[in-house]
């Protein structure tokens, strides 16, 4: 669906045609919809966060879960120094003021537990690799 599409409307369109009037009902979205439509996203707007969460939120449907994917994604391959401070603050603000999400972590909080997790994970890894080659 991303061939010969050069930015986030067309693409919209295209995945509006495909969703139209199908699966649950117009608000709510399955998995593969979003994950499939982060993707594209992702790829339209070249691994850019603030690209990618722009696209994301004005795509319709189940835009809040779209912009986290997609501008997860993105934020993975570039790094949060493309999104702009205002929308951290307010993104933290809004996750300390919500009494039904699971985490009131900051998405500073966040970014650094899974920097540390996959860190710690790496080093599980090399030492398996050291141990599986005879080296200790």
């Amino acid at each position: 669906m991303t061939r010969s599409v050069r930015n986030a409307l067309a693409l919209r369109e295209r995945f509006a045609e495909r969703y139209r009037r199908q699966g649950v009902g117009y608000a709510l979205s399955y998995a593969d919809e979003i994950v499939t439509k982060a993707f594209a996203i992702f790829k339209v707007t070249k691994g850019n966060p603030g690209q990618a969460i722009i696209a994301a939120v004005n795509f319709g449907r189940d835009t809040d879960c779209l912009a986290s994917i997609a501008g997860g994604l993105a934020g993975a391959l570039s790094g949060g120094k493309k999104v702009p401070n205002e929308w951290i603050k307010q993104v933290d603000s809004a996750t300390r003021k919500n009494p039904y999400t699971v985490s009131k972590r900051t998405l500073a909080e966040s970014a650094d537990g899974i920097s540390q997790a996959l860190r710690l994970e790496l080093s599980r890894a090399r030492r398996r690799l050291r141990k599986l080659s005879g080296r200790r």
